[in-house]
């Protein structure tokens, strides 16, 4: 009995901890509920609210649905307007290019015919021939019709195809390229006898025993501009001129002018008078008065992309931005205001307005030459700047470009404006040399500048100093601008539409400063234009076929070197006599040095010229770069004797007479026996050769050394013609610049 009590007090304990148990679970329960009761309750009005927000939504979409069929209706009437401003400077672009297309298919068809001829002279005519000829004309001739037929159906089948698809084409030419590649890669291994190789250039043997290895270029640097985005490439550059400007205070920057330097036989720097300073100067001296920062453009069909590129230091951009909605067709350096300069005086401008058919003598490819040299007075008008900001002028007659968005990207190298000054990232010698600038808090645009010409028709105006992102102003212009050049105080823009020389027909495609006056190429003419009187001095033809355009001309010394549209022969001309001095044909030489099976050399055509170290740089449209010593052909005795290249140059003071400085004056002739090719270049056409100054030390340090240069050049792609298509896809494609440095001038 006693057991059976004790298993019911056991029992009765357990289920008193059972309900326990129970009653802690409950509990729980219960304010799981009221948590799960509380957070529905809040739910229910984040659903009240968001239902309400979606009902004001949908009030706001028809409102606006209503506001974009209103636009739609008012917009319609100008459609056809903003489409004609859009596609204005596109059909001009096709124009020109149409005409480049007509031209290498003239160039094409002539290459042809020539080697045919060849062909058909060194045939040997026998009685296999005359057999053949006999089989061939007893085949009736419904057969060979027949034949002829299919063979045309295969090869307009194959262009089909390659046509629609343009993958495969472009897999078959870069194939034949590389093959090509390979070709040019073994004549260079095989070439031997009178040249030697140096520092990646094809030289004369007896150049190295003449002038010495300190006058052959050496590459120091070479990489991509852009790595992150392919698709842009290359289009122009300008070195940065850091002179003149006004202070804080208003006054004018008097700069500690580098005297302009020629190199004799000891050695030694003489000064240059202001007479013979007027008469000597040229590219090379100007680009000695520059610094070495470089505007490098690169553009697409949808946007353009501007690098600072520091040559001194060339492992990194010192700054870019991007420029939506415009291709930047040309840049260049504009300096500061300076004392010297003419400013025009309230209706000053009325002195230079006048009517044309002034101009004696004019050449008969130049048209309308009544109307040939008149110059207008155009009044210009600010537009509203809305969202952008920026001051936006153009005639009073012109229409705006449809608005596009300029808002500008600046990149990761943007300038610190902590620590040491907003120039805080800049090399030394760059910092230096905007230093005076720093504070200079008025109008940016009397500090030197960098004018940008677009395809949109508009001149962009930036600082060169500070704030190199920021768009000063907005010039509207008549068409595409192609060129710009500063002279005497003023700036000189060529337009696609030839409306600064002539009619609309023609684009006025290279300007260059030449003594006191300003080249101006037009169609097949160079136009001489005086800067300051604004009228036209002369104009002469220099190709007999109207529409061989000049496009790069350089000046040194008492010649102007110029090249032509689609043709390898340069032409050196006086800069004071305009007379026809030599011709010099790149066509020979290139194909001695690469062979006869070469890269679409048919169209050995110059794309870039430049004038510097005492040689003419020429960059073909096939990527290669070939420098030429200077050489003078006339006989001097005793001290005045030349010995080649970087010979002694005398310098003539005010009191000698000029017929006597003329006849012993410096003219650039070119000896292309003495030519060097590089073997670095580019895989398309180079765009452009610069010269900037080799800062490592400072300027006051090297006033009594000799100056020495820098020369940069651009273009798509990297290419070593002795190893051929080797390097990485990306390093082909990527634009890319060289930089070549040589130890005198």
């Amino acid at each position: 009995m006693g057991r059976e009590v004790e298993n019911l007090i056991k029992e009765n304990t357990e289920l008193l901890e059972t309900k326990n148990a129970l009653n802690i679970v409950k509990n729980d329960l219960i304010a799981r509920v009221d948590e799960l009761s509380s957070e529905q309750d809040i739910l229910r009005e984040e659903i009240r609210s968001l239902e309400m927000v979606r009902a004001k939504m949908n009030d706001r979409i028809k409102e606006l649905e209503t506001e974009l069929r209103d636009m739609k209706e008012k917009s319609e009437g100008r459609g056809d307007e903003d489409q004609v401003g859009i596609f204005g400077p596109c059909s001009n672009a096709y124009k020109e290019k149409l005409m480049e297309l007509q031209e290498a298919v003239k160039w094409t068809e002539l290459q042809r015919a020539k080697r045919m001829n060849a062909m058909q002279a060194n045939k040997k005519s026998g009685s296999i021939w005359d057999l053949y000829a006999f089989v061939a004309f007893l085949v009736p001739l419904t057969i060979r019709n027949r034949f002829a037929s299919k063979a045309r159906s295969r090869r307009k089948t194959s262009k089909n195809v390659d046509f629609m698809d343009p993958d495969l084409a472009s897999e078959r030419r870069a194939a034949e390229r590389r093959q090509q590649y390979k070709i040019v890669r073994e004549h260079i291994r095989k070439e031997e006898g009178d040249r030697v190789h140096v520092n990646g250039w094809s030289l004369p043997a007896n150049s190295t025993e003449e002038t010495g290895s300190s006058s052959i270029p050496i590459p120091v640097f070479c990489r991509p501009l852009l790595d992150l985005d392919p698709s842009l490439k290359i289009w122009c550059a300008s070195g940065v001129t850091l002179r003149g400007g006004k202070n804080a205070e208003s006054e004018f920057i008097n700069d500690e002018k580098l005297p302009s330097l020629i190199v004799g036989d000891d050695s030694s720097l003489l000064p240059v008078n202001d007479f013979s300073k007027k008469r000597f100067q040229s590219t090379e001296m100007s680009a000695l008065e520059s610094s070495s920062l470089l505007w490098v453009c690169s553009s697409n069909q949808d946007k353009s992309h501007v690098g600072l590129l520091d040559c001194n230091n060339p492992n990194g951009l010192v700054g870019s931005f991007s420029v939506p909605s415009a291709q930047i067709l040309c840049v260049s350096s504009v300096p500061g205001v300076r004392e010297s300069e003419c400013f025009l005086v309230d209706n000053g401008w009325k002195a230079f307005v006048k009517g044309g058919g002034y101009v004696k003598d004019l050449p008969s490819d130049i048209t309308d030459q009544d109307e040939f040299g008149t110059v207008q007075w155009t009044e210009l008008r600010k537009l509203d700047s809305g969202e952008e900001g920026t001051p936006t002028y153009c005639g009073l007659e012109q229409k705006p470009s449809p608005k596009r968005s300029r808002d500008s990207i600046f990149s990761d190298t943007e300038l610190s404006k902590t620590g040491d000054g907003q120039y805080s990232r800049l090399p030394v010698h760059i910092k230096q040399e905007l230093e005076k600038y720093e504070k200079c808090d008025g109008d940016l645009s009397a500090q030197p500048t960098m004018w940008l010409g677009t395809q949109n028709e508009y001149i962009l105006i930036h600082s060169a100093v500070t704030e190199w992102q920021k768009c000063l102003r907005k010039v509207k212009m008549p068409d595409a601008v192609l060129y710009i050049q500063y002279c005497e105080g003023r700036v000189f823009a060529a337009l696609a539409n030839g409306s600064n020389l002539g009619k609309a027909t023609s684009s006025v495609r290279s300007l260059t400063v030449v003594g006191n006056f300003l080249w101006a190429a037009y169609r097949n003419c160079v136009v001489i234009i005086d800067p300051k009187e604004l009228i036209i001095v002369k104009a002469i033809a220099v190709h007999p076929r109207r529409d061989s355009q000049v496009r790069h001309m350089q000046w040194i010394g008492d010649g102007v070197w110029l090249s032509i549209r689609l043709d390898s022969t340069l032409r050196l001309y006086h800069a004071h006599t305009h007379i026809h001095l030599q011709d010099v044909d790149i066509e020979p030489y290139i194909t001695k040095m690469l062979g006869t099976n070469k890269l679409d050399f048919a169209y050995m055509r110059t794309t870039a010229l430049l004038v510097a170290c005492r040689r003419l740089w020429m960059g073909t449209g096939t990527g290669l770069i070939v420098s030429v010593p200077f050489c003078e052909k006339f006989q001097a005795t005793g001290k005045d004797e030349v010995h080649g290249p970087g010979g002694l140059i005398r310098v003539y003071s005010d009191r000698i007479a000029d017929e006597e400085a003329v006849s012993k004056s410096f003219i650039p002739y070119c000896d292309m026996t003495k030519a060097q090719l590089s073997f670095h270049g580019h895989k398309d056409p180079v765009k452009f050769l610069l010269a900037v100054p080799d800062d490592n030390g400072s300027r006051k340090a090297q006033q009594n050394k000799q100056q020495k240069l820098l020369i940069a050049s651009g273009g798509d792609g990297y290419i070593d013609f002795r190893m051929g298509n080797t390097f990485k896809k990306s390093l082909i494609r990527l634009s890319s610049y060289l930089i070549y440095h040589l130890d005198k001038i």
